[in-house]
């Protein structure tokens, strides 16, 4: 039940972020691919709200120079807020242990 529930929630109060997510999916299927839960948590509480809250900040610090700049000098990138939240709440939700802060 818990499984479908996600699902109805995902593809109705999450639907963008649900659709953008499978874009970038596709557009990288011959890709690995690291799967973090805590992101599709941080969806359903943010709901339409997620791409301005969490999104728009996660893009800017994975592809910005600048945040670039900062990470290739040993900032983690985990330790940015919507990373590190993303972290908890996978850890939380499956009880495995995240990445923390690993320099990438």
């Amino acid at each position: 039940m818990r499984k479908i529930l996600y699902i109805i929630i995902q593809c109705t109060w999450g639907i963008i972020q649900t659709l953008l997510g499978l874009f970038v999916f596709l557009l990288n299927i011959k890709n690995r691919h690291f799967f973090y839960h805590g992101h599709t948590i941080q969806s359903l509480i943010f709901g339409p709200l997620y791409l301005i809250v969490m999104g728009i900040p996660s893009t800017l610090w994975g592809f910005l120079p600048y945040f670039q700049h900062k990470r290739d000098n040993g900032v983690s990138y985990f330790s940015f807020f919507t990373e590190r939240f993303a972290n908890y709440l996978g850890e939380k939700t499956t009880k495995e242990k995240s990445m923390g802060n690993a320099i990438i």
